[in-house]
């Protein structure tokens, strides 16, 4: 789920790169009310995010998170942020299998022996 989710926000980007170049400046902008807007916009995103990916991981005990809404907050600016690195051919800078690896590597559930991580 977590591949998915990164893989296809990061096809979206590089499909429609204007609407959501637009919307992550909105984003990390100065313009509130707009600023709003593309928070209830993606609300509905960040529910899915803590529901079907974070609280599904922690009671398949894939994951281990303290708290499922900052994961997923920083799951999301993880996602915006790497999203708005755009090369001048329009493709995102980082391959989404690398960005699922290194979010892997801090919510992945450990077996709790020394030097054994999962």
């Amino acid at each position: 789920r977590i591949r998915q989710f990164f893989a296809a926000g990061f096809a979206f980007v590089e499909q429609s790169p204007a609407q959501a170049q637009i919307a992550i400046s909105a984003v990390y902008g100065f313009d509130l009310e707009f600023k709003e807007r593309i928070y209830a916009a993606y609300e509905e995103l960040f529910t899915l995010l803590i529901d079907e990916i974070v609280a599904y991981g922690v009671d398949r005990q894939d994951f281990e998170v303290n708290n499922p809404n900052s994961t997923a907050a920083l799951l999301m600016s993880i996602y915006l942020g790497g999203s708005s690195l755009l090369g001048p051919d329009g493709r995102i800078w980082f391959d989404p299998e690398n960005v699922l690896e290194f979010v892997l590597n801090g919510i992945r559930k450990r077996d709790g022996k020394p030097g054994n991580e999962n």
